[in-house]
């Protein structure tokens, strides 16, 4: 399942209004991160890894006559990263008693949060000082081509990317989503190696995002 989430409150907003591209934690040239939530009727938590996605919502999927379509959040014309919206990938197991929590909630029903931790930070690059790369798009030909990413290298002396390998299967694709999904996406190549029975296990909307990350 695909859970939509945003603040109850926004009084912490006001902080990260002045410089909010460079305070913001959709960062994927920094690093990955994640959230503890927490299931009060027993009092444990687990942790999940953010995706900065959200539904579409109309008159139509309110009244039921369409589904919700998936989209990834733009920051050049939206303002739901800024209102703190994001997005949860969780399977539900009949054991697992946050997973069990988390999607039996209604719509308007509240979760506790705690975080963000930084699982893994990527090492710093000093091409970050002198570019960011174009941020993925729901259509590949909105995307921004990457015309001056080779020259800076070569003019200011600029040692070569590493290229990550990244290895996950299920909702372990999560954290690599991420970091292709934020505003400042890694800069370097990905090779994602996912494991899945198939295609249908990750729902019409992450596979349609697959496919466009691959052919760019």
């Amino acid at each position: 399942m695909i859970i939509e989430i945003q603040p109850t409150t926004t009084a912490w907003q006001m902080p990260y209004s002045g410089d909010y591209e460079n305070k913001s934690i959709w960062n994927g040239s920094r690093g990955i991160w994640s959230v503890d939530i927490k299931q009060p009727e027993i009092n444990i938590v687990r942790r999940y890894t953010p995706l900065p996605l959200y539904f579409m919502k109309s008159e139509y999927t309110r009244s039921g006559d369409r589904s919700p379509l998936l989209k990834v959040i733009d920051p050049d014309i939206d303002e739901y990263d800024r209102e703190g919206t994001m997005c949860l990938y969780i399977k539900r197991y009949d054991d697992g008693e946050v997973s069990k929590y988390i999607t039996s909630k209604k719509i308007g029903d509240t979760l506790e949060l705690r975080g963000p931790y930084f699982e893994f930070k990527f090492p710093r690059h000093p091409l970050n000082l002198h570019y960011s790369r174009p941020i993925f798009k729901d259509i590949p030909s909105k995307v921004e081509p990457e015309n001056f990413r080779s020259s800076i290298i070569q003019q200011n002396g600029l040692p070569d990317i590493d290229t990550i390998d990244f290895y996950g299967g299920g909702t372990g694709i999560a954290p690599i989503l991420q970091v292709l999904f934020s505003r400042k996406p890694y800069l370097g190549h990905v090779n994602v190696h996912y494991s899945t029975r198939g295609a249908e296990e990750l729902g019409p909307s992450l596979s349609r995002f697959l496919f466009f990350l691959d052919k760019l």
